[in-house]
Parts: structure tokens; sequence; C-alpha cells
């Protein structure tokens, strides 16, 4: 849940251009070595970077299959 907030952190920080900020550079340092191997996926398109937004779908399918195999 943690990474997963960090994560939409770093996406908003970057969409909004605030990217050359300590905070935000410090977020890049503990995203990144998820979100890079998905941004060669998938590239920026129009300037956007999508690329965490498909880590964050990953999370949330990723949690819930994890749930529905604990639960039965």
């Amino acid at each position: 849940n943690l990474f997963f907030w960090t994560v939409l952190l770093r996406a908003v920080a970057s969409w909004i251009g605030n990217d050359r900020s300590p905070g935000v550079a410090f977020l890049g340092d503990l995203t990144d070595p998820v979100v890079a191997p998905v941004r060669r996926v998938l590239p920026p398109i129009g300037g956007i970077d999508l690329s965490p937004l498909a880590v964050l779908l990953i999370i949330q399918v990723a949690q819930m299959v994890i749930g529905n195999l604990l639960m039965g």
C-alpha cells in the first residue's frame, strides 16, 4: 500500500512538472526500479508517462488475486 502511494505521488509530481525537487527525485529513486521496465514496454505518449499508471494497475490486480487466493 505504501509503494502504491509512492508511485502515485511520483506520477502526479512528474505530470505537474515538478521533477527536479529533491523530494520527487527521492520518490523516483524508490519507484524507478519497478517503473523503468514498464516504461521500456510502454513509452511516454504525447509527453505523458503512463508507465506509473500501469504499475498501479498491476499492483491493484496483484492485491486482488493474492487476496482471493488467501480467502479461498
